[in-house]
């Protein structure tokens, strides 16, 4: 379809059957299944009114909240503690999907990785034309006012579905390789001032 159409008319026919297909009951029925995420237990209060905005149509609350407890979700699965840079987001994102070709099972964790670190953490600079249509930086930066609508909203709810699911069914070994790497990571960044 890409290749005899335009990439906009792609877009449009993508977003048209994600939108009759994602319709609010779907949409209800995720949140249904994240009340059985142990990993999201202390989030459901959130993850419930996220929902319940979505559907609504406030879609300018919904982004922004899930982008914030996507990154919760990647550091409570490995069990992280002490202060989280961006690039320790990276990192975990990069052990849970990526780690040394061992994906976590499901069918998409490439493209997922992909998505993420080309659209969500893509850099963006105050004043110039945002690259992406879900920004992490841009948006919580105050830097994006356009990117509440429902293809964002619609894309991060099925983004934090899949990595919270992915997260629930972590095995011990990769996490325990994870906190290794953020370990080394801040070893590296922060190395101890000799005296």
């Amino acid at each position: 379809m890409y290749e005899n159409n335009s990439e906009d008319l792609t877009t449009e026919i993508i977003d048209e059957f994600m939108f009759n297909y994602y319709s609010s009951e779907k949409i209800r029925l995720i949140a249904f299944e994240w009340e059985s995420n142990e990993l999201l237990k202390e989030r459901m209060s959130i993850l419930r009114n996220v929902i319940m905005a979505h559907n609504l149509g406030m879609y300018n609350v919904t982004i922004p909240t899930l982008l914030t407890q996507l990154e919760g979700v990647l550091i409570d699965t490995f069990n992280i503690r002490g202060k989280v840079d961006g690039k320790i987001i990276e990192l975990l994102l990069e052990c849970l999907l990526k780690d040394d070709n061992n994906e976590s099972g499901f069918n998409f964790d490439t493209e997922i990785h992909e998505y993420y670190t080309k659209n969500i953490i893509q850099s963006f600079k105050h004043g110039e034309p945002i690259k992406s249509g879900i920004s992490r930086n841009a948006i919580l930066h105050g830097a994006d006012k356009r990117y509440g609508i429902l293809s964002n909203s619609l894309k991060t709810i099925l983004l934090f579905d899949y990595i919270s699911n992915a997260g629930f069914c972590i095995d011990k070994d990769k996490q325990q390789r994870g906190r290794e790497k953020i370990k080394i990571h801040r070893k590296n960044r922060y190395p101890k001032k000799r005296k």
